[in-house]
């Protein structure tokens, strides 16, 4: 699928087989890659998640990253969290010195490790993934993704067949994996923290695997398998925002590609399908939120996405949010970022003392200002880019097609932001990004070798 094969490993003098990059990196990045369904861990600190992605790149980043190929999004990347930390620390000590209580610390730190750990697991994801073809990238995020699917099956047997077996072993399985998040028999959450988290995984990570693997006829009874689970998976999330995403997903798809035919139809067949279920099932979440939209009653759930995104904009004006508040700081200045209207209902489904905003694009402009959302701004610019040029000098067909089915993903992802994407150490948001980082240094790095190469054949002549 890809021109960019995994480096073989050294031999030694004695012509043995040595322990090397390959050896170590391969099942770090195949462990990383099959642990991204999995959002939570039984063992989680207060008010804070905890992927298992984030816990073995931390476990890995000294046995991988010992050197650090330069790039221009890994500049983008380091631009970002270096600002973000420095201008957060200032923020913490002009709020401790105001009097702010713990709490404001404790908020501080939380972001803090959680912008690291987004970092660590980009750092990691970008060294291990060079030895792993995308053939084998994809395969691997539909392995990954059985368990959940399998768990979510099981969900649907709970809620719309009432088999108590299936509910127990839902509500036993995921009291222990998922402590804090969100179990119901009318809508799945696989191991995520709740179901729009669920879904946004299926829409950015499954399925862009799916069309890519299917396109190719790669493993095609087993990724067909997979694309009947995770069609039917979906609508049992009933999520708004799942929709929303896969709407973008079918857009970009039609304007874009590749295969625009190809993708408009599983999307299009999902929607259906979506259409039947929600009218099979009328006491569902989509239809209980149009209900409320369309009589003008208020919502907390879009309201507390909406004002996400929207409130620190609004507030910027009459606050200092242009300027950010730190990492951390929205718990402290909740009420300067978010309307006074809406503040009582968002901080009624918050944790009092940590009250946090939804959105990642909202975040990362209440926190690190106007200067910190343009060098977020330019991540995502420069993702965009190096993707461009991949897609423009790859050499196969297959590449392109895979490549574009990236590009999708990360136009799925950044729109996700505005929705479902709150914490900075979300994995699947560094997962794609590091993998159009990883084939971009492949790019350059055989770029260079063919030069090498004809300098020296040009030089024996």
């Amino acid at each position: 699928m890809s021109q960019y094969l995994p480096t073989a490993p050294r031999e030694s003098v004695f012509g043995i087989p040595r322990l090397d990059e390959y050896a170590i990196y391969t099942p770090i990045g195949i462990m990383l890659i099959l642990s991204l369904q999995f959002q939570t861990l039984p063992l989680q600190i207060p008010i804070q998640t905890l992927p298992l992605t984030t816990v073995i790149a931390l476990i890995a980043l000294p046995f991988v990253v010992w050197r650090i190929p330069k790039s221009p999004l890994l500049a983008a990347v380091t631009l970002f969290a270096g600002f973000a930390f420095l201008h957060s620390v200032v923020a913490l000590f002009i709020d401790v010195a105001a009097g702010f209580p713990e709490a404001r610390f404790i908020a501080w730190l939380r972001q803090f490790v959680a912008l690291l750990a987004g970092v660590v697991t980009f750092l990691v994801f970008r060294q291990t993934l060079r030895y792993l073809s995308l053939e084998k990238v994809f395969f691997y995020i539909l392995v990954g993704s059985i368990p959940a699917l399998v768990l979510s099956l099981l969900n649907i047997l709970w809620g719309a067949l009432n088999v108590g077996w299936a509910g127990t072993a839902v509500e036993t399985i995921r009291d222990f994996i998922s402590p804090m998040g969100y179990t119901s028999p009318l809508r799945a959450s696989g191991f995520s923290v709740e179901p729009a988290a669920f879904a946004t995984i299926l829409v950015t990570v499954v399925l862009p695997a799916i069309f890519v693997l299917l396109f190719h006829r790669q493993h095609v009874m087993f990724t067909l398998c997979v694309l009947g689970m995770t069609v039917v998976v979906f609508i049992w999330t009933f999520s708004i925002s799942g929709l929303l995403l896969l709407f973008v997903f079918l857009l970009s798809a039609i304007v874009f590609g590749p295969a625009r035919k190809g993708i408009t139809a599983v999307v299009v067949v999902v929607l259906v399908l979506v259409g039947v279920t929600v009218t099979m099932f009328p006491s569902n979440q989509i239809l209980r939120h149009a209900r409320s939209i369309a009589i003008g009653q208020s919502n907390l759930s879009v309201n507390d996405r909406y004002y996400g995104v929207v409130g620190p904009f609004i507030r910027a004006v009459d606050s200092y949010t242009i300027i950010g508040y730190g990492l951390g700081g929205v718990s402290a200045h909740f009420d300067d970022v978010v309307p006074p209207k809406v503040q009582r209902e968002i901080l009624a489904a918050k944790w009092k003392d940590y009250p946090t905003i939804s959105s990642l694009f909202g975040r990362t402009f209440a926190e690190t200002g106007a200067l910190g959302l343009s060098l977020f701004l330019l991540v995502i610019a420069l993702s965009f880019w190096q993707l461009w040029k991949l897609i423009r000098l790859s050499e196969h067909h297959s590449s392109r097609i895979a490549y574009g089915a990236i590009r999708l993903a990360l136009i799925v992802i950044y729109a996700s932001m505005f929705v479902s994407i709150g914490p900075y150490h979300t994995p699947y948001f560094w997962f794609w990004i590091a993998v159009v980082d990883t084939h971009y240094l492949l790019l350059l790095e055989g770029r260079v070798r063919s030069k090498t190469s004809m300098t020296s054949q040009q030089g024996e002549r």
